[in-house]
């Protein structure tokens, strides 16, 4: 069983007189140790097994004794040294060690309580954001609590798709139902050139964008680039429109404007969800309808 080896004090703090009696006490262990290890046979390797479970008494005796006299028990913290009683202790991002007692709770915020052997706290010992360890020989006579914060909830990406979707499609049956003639227009073309829709809407959201970036490189063309950013966002919902409401009217054809736009939209969502041809799909009939709600300017023109 490897030793566990003792931790380094800070430069400057000279040990306490006791310190140095114990550290020669380890010392007369360890040759006592090497002694027992020099035998041989079956004798000696019972020997040596012997002097190591000593070595290791004597060298946790001596850490133990050596916070006792010194007061400073390893690492950084709120420390209760051993022989203390307190009220209770408080640790703001530092560990709590506690090796003495405590009369009523031990709290670390952001960090660890440790309970070493022989100490005792007679409320509860409280860790937010770390852990309560109370090591063999520790008590807590109230209860260990440790509160971590829950990891954030991921949002499925199936449901987050969804609430996008119907958000699209609850603002594609608003403007459907504010502008019916508009929309049934803008249907109509697509209608009577899907093909020729879907290439003006390519070619449109290929060039508009590069044109943009061209118009934002001087100071005079940034009004000029966020114009034409602002027209790509309402023929993009206008398009939208045209796809959803062609789509609808082709299931449907008397209902009303916004009807058929929901119907078409409530279609398109579903159809985004198909795996491999979903997407495709959706993502050229919006562009189609993109190509109609430019050549028919926003449905004005026929």
């Amino acid at each position: 069983m490897p030793l566990r080896p003792l931790h380094r004090r800070p430069l400057g703090r000279p040990a306490g007189a006791g310190a140095h009696l114990l550290l020669g006490a380890a010392l007369s262990a360890s040759a006592a140790a090497r002694e027992a290890a020099a035998d041989t046979g079956e004798h000696g390797s019972q020997l040596r097994r012997e002097s190591r479970e000593v070595l290791l008494r004597r060298v946790h005796a001596l850490e133990a004794r050596v916070v006792e006299l010194e007061g400073a028990p390893p690492g950084d913290g709120k420390i209760v040294r051993r022989g203390d009683l307190v009220e209770q202790a408080v640790g703001l991002g530092v560990p709590v060690e506690v090796w003495g007692e405590v009369d009523g709770d031990v709290v670390a915020v952001g960090a660890d309580v440790v309970v070493h052997r022989g100490a005792t706290v007679r409320g509860d010992a409280v860790s937010l954001g770390g852990e309560v360890r109370v090591l063999e020989g520790g008590a807590v006579e109230g209860s260990p609590i440790t509160l971590r914060s829950p990891p954030p909830p991921k949002q499925r990406g199936l449901s987050r798709r969804l609430s996008y979707a119907l958000g699209g499609g609850a603002a594609a049956v608003l403007a459907a139902g504010l502008w019916p003639g508009r929309a049934r227009r803008m249907a109509a073309k697509l209608r009577g050139g899907p093909f020729g829709a879907l290439a003006a809407g390519l070619l449109a959201a290929s060039l508009l964008p590069v044109l943009a970036m061209a118009f934002a490189i001087t100071v005079i063309g940034l009004p000029i680039a966020a114009l034409i950013l602002l027209g790509m966002a309402v023929a993009g919902l206008m398009g939208a429109v045209s796809a959803a409401e062609a789509l609808g009217e082709r299931l449907l054809p008397r209902v009303t404007p916004w009807v058929a736009t929901g119907i078409g939209a409530l279609l398109l969502i579903l159809v985004w969800q198909l795996p491999w041809l979903g997407r495709p799909l959706v993502l050229a009939a919006l562009l189609a309808g993109f190509g109609a709600a430019l050549r028919s300017r926003g449905g004005r023109g026929t």
